[in-house]
């Protein structure tokens, strides 16, 4: 009887506070089921999307995690991109949007994404994380405080 190996859930990180990326970095290094990668510029972010996209579309992330407020690229010109060329398409992918201020403008425009999950308000805790990979699977856009 062969084994087949436990998926583990691939999360994205896009955020430009380097701190913060350190903290959950450290915070979900012993995690046996998570697969994280972070990334500070949302250019790169895109780019490497794009990458698995063509090359290994298995080894795109299962959740984004992405901030809202993004030097270069915001959060909505990243998902506008993304909408537009259409290279997550074939794979779903849950994508949980942060801001600090839950601005009523953004509330209504990330209802006009089908992939974002949530919009979530700044900062997290550990067990706000972990309750969002762990439904990740829900669909809608809600918003919620701080938890």
């Amino acid at each position: 009887m062969a084994f087949q190996e436990k998926h583990k859930t691939r999360l994205l990180f896009i955020d430009d506070d380097e701190i913060n990326n350190f903290i959950l970095q450290e915070l979900f290094a012993d995690e046996p089921d998570l697969t994280l990668t972070f990334y500070s510029d949302s250019p790169a972010a895109y780019e490497r999307l794009r990458s698995l996209a063509r090359d290994t579309p298995e080894q795109l992330p299962d959740i984004i995690f992405m901030d809202i407020k993004m030097p270069i690229l915001d959060g909505f010109e990243f998902l506008d991109r993304l909408k537009e060329e259409g290279f997550l398409n074939d794979k779903p992918v849950d994508i949980f949007l942060l801001s600090s201020t839950l601005d009523s403008r953004d509330v209504q425009r990330a209802t006009s994404y089908a992939s974002i999950k949530e919009l979530v308000t700044k900062p997290l805790t550990v067990d706000k994380y972990r309750a969002l990979i762990a439904h990740h699977s829900q669909s809608g856009v809600s918003s919620h405080s701080k938890s």
